[in-house]
């Protein structure tokens, strides 16, 4: 039985195709993530580069031209605002985008467009709400500050694609990561983890051979680790059905077996 969405977006692409079956373990949500960045490439890549590729080559010639030696941290914080004000839209485009696939229909990149700017208002809502409560819990100890950073995975996903607030999305998170936290403890480590070992193998041209760094060649690489960190949205899509699937499955076995003989 495929979970429901009463909260989704009535704007759908009307092209429709077989879709995937719902992924049921760890092994088959990854493969299920792959298959919807293959199949859905063009959009996926092409609303990364429409905004991204602007942002890198304005923050790589500031870099090589503009930041100043002893304010070395500038850089860093101009690419925190990036990500988390304008970076989040093709984000959640791809949520978007993903969360289509999964139901047979065969998003654009408009589709992820209209999507992405859409979500942007919950999504910004939702980080901040989750950002402020994961740091929380980082106060207190190590521990229960991943705990609550990997129980909250979902909370981004979920503003896309059930539309609620951002206290409401936390929760919905904590809901589909219920007796799931290693699930997606490794899920993150696995996404994250290739994402970590490309931009290290993207910083080695440069570093090995140093005459031909450039400011064109740095905005290139950087533009070529967004387009993979675009998978790692995939993931959670395809996780967030997942949970939702056996969310749904367990509701239906609980009301079966309260109902009276």
């Amino acid at each position: 039985m495929e979970p429901t969405n009463p909260y989704a977006s009535p704007q759908h692409p009307a092209e429709l195709e077989k879709p995937p079956p719902v992924p049921l373990s760890l092994g088959g949500i990854l493969r299920t993530s792959i298959w919807l960045y293959a199949s859905n490439a063009t959009a996926v890549v092409g609303l990364t580069i429409l905004f991204w590729l602007p942002m890198e080559l304005m923050q790589s010639y500031y870099d090589y031209f503009l930041a100043q030696e002893d304010d070395p941290l500038r850089s860093l914080r101009t690419t925190l605002w990036m990500e988390n004000l304008i970076g989040i839209i093709p984000m959640a485009g791809t949520f978007a985008m993903g969360n289509a696939a999964m139901k047979g229909e065969r998003p654009s990149l408009w589709f992820g467009l209209a999507a992405g700017l859409e979500a942007w208002p919950r999504i910004i809502g939702t980080r901040i709400v989750v950002s402020l409560i994961t740091l929380l819990a980082f106060f207190l100890f190590i521990l229960p500050g991943i705990y609550v950073l990997v129980r909250s995975v979902l909370a981004e996903p979920v503003a896309v694609m059930e539309r609620l607030n951002p206290m409401e999305n936390m929760k919905r998170s904590f809901d589909l990561t219920h007796r799931a936290f290693w699930r997606y403890f490794a899920l993150l480590f696995v996404s994250l983890g290739a994402v970590s070992l490309a931009g290290a193998l993207t910083s080695l041209p440069p570093s090995i051979f140093p005459e031909i760094d450039h400011w064109l060649l740095s905005a290139g690489l950087s533009l070529f680790l967004d387009v993979i960190a675009a998978w790692p949205a995939l993931v959670l899509v395809a996780a967030y059905w997942a949970s939702a699937h056996a969310t749904s499955s367990t509701q239906d076995e609980s009301l079966i077996s309260a109902t009276p003989a």
